[in-house]
């Protein structure tokens, strides 16, 4: 069952990826519109539109191949070391921080960065900050989506209501599918509620026309209408502008890809209306241009949404439609292949994915080592700086041990007293906790010193030391002991009291439960209770210096 922690996670993860995604993405957005103008009238419509789909897969697609970055040497020490132990990758953001806990750096580690000047620790703002960054991420995505899925939602509310169209806009229609070779079955529908043609539905498409549009504008205006309308669908344009309404909502922090999704429109615009040149005679490509200009002057009053398209979405792109229509004509084989070997290589520039790492194999191994070490070389005292930040209240270490490597495996999310200890355990230490400190001591040092005496209603941790009574009712200690004994730890204590149904355990308070069950268990199997006088308590295990 997936937990907050993992949502959290997956929602820290997932935001990290976009800011990369769309970091990358910006080089490769301004080189589409510096290819653009360069190349302008040798690129056909169609082409001006397909270079964005490199931005689309720059955008989506978390897989690829790596781009190498050399990284700048900083004096006296190599810049390698530093950002290979930082490496960035699409999945995630990792930097040797994450793996050392805050508050746990080695001091070499402070005064290092202090001389190469580094003002700002990464490691520390990224736990800081991503959290917060994500969720402000989640709530624009949240905004943008709630809006445009209600403006969808108007204009399909206005598709369910509206009627159908006149017999002679169907027969026309239906001339125009011919037209442009498409055998698909397409709703034509009239509406009071709009005031220019869409085109609805990716599956189910449809045309939505102004009610008595037909009185409007003559048969040829029309007909250049209908055809721009089904080159859309023609040309699957209604998922290519979900697609782009998507990237928009996921990357909206981004004004670069705002920008880039608005072009991509426009561009998927001028394409449709190449199509339709395509099957229009020569003549009546300048006349098409006057069908522009007539459905320019209708007065806008419903809003309008990314996921459904119309042979006019904005007047700004009125000039370059026009322009385009007057320089129209069909690419030569020769400029069809030079178009080819362009998408390709965009395509393939999006896939690359930054990876910064040095060019010395010696170096990365060096920053492979640190990072190791930097988990399983942590001090008991800088653990206890760590555990002191996140307790709020004082961690003593003695002085003998305050230097000793341990292993540690924690999170960046702060850790409670129970976590502590079990990151304690798994080294042979433990700790106990007074009113005003808390003390870091060798599990060996455990039942010397003042650790807690179960209480009836108070709760404790799994791994905390305490010391705890067990009565039977059936059976007798010196029998519970006997079965008991080896679940014992060399540094717990077991002994039996005199009265022959008391036993008295010091260990962690998990471990004393599991002998308290199998106390029941093994009372349970006893039908009536036993003559614990003639019995003698076993001798204490003697102190066995192989198993120290």
């Amino acid at each position: 069952m997936i937990g907050l922690a993992d949502l959290t996670q997956m929602l820290i993860t997932t935001a990290e990826w976009l800011a990369v995604a769309s970091l990358k993405s910006i080089p490769l957005i301004a080189f589409i519109f510096i290819l653009q103008r360069v190349l302008r009238k040798k690129l056909s419509a169609a082409a001006h539109y397909l270079l964005w789909f490199s931005v689309i897969i720059s955008l989506t697609i978390p897989f690829g191949w790596n781009l190498q970055l050399k990284p700048i040497s900083n004096t006296g020490t190599s810049s390698a070391e530093t950002f290979a132990a930082s490496s960035l990758s699409l999945a995630s953001i990792e930097t040797s921080a994450e793996t050392i806990p805050i508050g746990m750096q080695p001091p070499a580690l402070s005064s290092q960065a202090a001389s190469s000047g580094i003002e700002l620790d990464i490691g520390l703002l990224k736990q800081h900050y991503r959290l917060p960054l994500a969720i402000i991420w989640l709530c624009g995505l949240l905004l943008l989506a709630s809006i445009t899925l209600k403006r969808a939602q108007y204009f399909y509310r206005i598709k369910r209501n509206a009627g159908s169209a006149p017999a002679d806009l169907l027969a026309l229609l239906e001339q125009c599918k011919i037209k442009l070779q498409l055998k698909q079955s397409i709703a034509l529908l009239s509406s009071r509620d709009i005031q220019s043609p869409i085109t609805l539905g990716w599956l189910r498409s449809a045309i939505v026309l102004p009610e008595n549009i037909e009185r409007q504008f003559a048969p040829e205006h029309l007909q250049h209408v209908l055809l721009h309308e089904l080159g859309h669908i023609k040309r699957q344009d209604i998922l290519c502008s979900w697609t782009i309404c998507a990237i928009n909502i996921l990357h909206w922090f981004n004004p670069f890809v705002w920008l880039a999704c608005r072009k991509m429109r426009m561009d998927m615009e001028v394409a449709c209306d190449a199509l339709v040149l395509k099957h229009l005679p020569p003549l009546q490509h300048k006349r098409y241009g006057a069908t522009l200009i007539e459905i320019s002057q209708i007065p806008r009053v419903s809003p309008r949404v990314a996921t459904s398209l119309g042979i006019l979405e904005n007047h700004s792109e009125l000039k370059e439609r026009l322009t385009m229509i007057k320089e129209f004509s069909t690419m030569s084989a020769k400029k069809t292949a030079f178009v080819a070997v362009i998408l390709m290589a965009t395509a393939i520039t999006a896939l690359a994915q930054p990876n910064l790492e040095s060019n010395s194999s010696n170096a990365t191994h060096s920053a492979t080592k640190n990072k190791s070490a930097a988990e399983s070389g942590t001090t008991v005292k800088e653990f206890a700086v760590r555990a002191e930040k996140d307790l709020k209240i004082k961690v003593l270490v003695g002085q003998d041990y305050a230097n000793k490597n341990i292993q540690i495996n924690i999170s960046e999310e702060p850790m409670n007293y129970g976590q502590v200890l079990t990151q304690l355990k798994i080294n042979d230490f433990t700790a106990y906790k007074s009113k005003d400190y808390i003390q870091i001591i060798p599990m060996k040092d455990a039942r010397s010193v003042n650790i807690p005496v179960v209480e009836k209603g108070k709760s404790y941790f799994e791994d905390e030391v305490v010391t705890d009574s067990i009565r039977t009712e059936k059976a007798c200690v010196s029998t519970v002991i006997a079965a008991v004994r080896p679940l014992i730890p060399f540094n717990g204590h077991l002994t039996g009291y005199e009265d022959g149904r008391t036993m008295v355990i010091s260990d962690t308070y998990g471990n004393i439960q599991r002998i308290r069950n199998i106390v029941k268990s093994l009372e349970d199997n006893l039908k009536t209770p036993q003559d614990c006088k003639s019995m003698q308590l076993p001798e204490e295990r003697p102190q066995n210096k192989s198993n120290k």
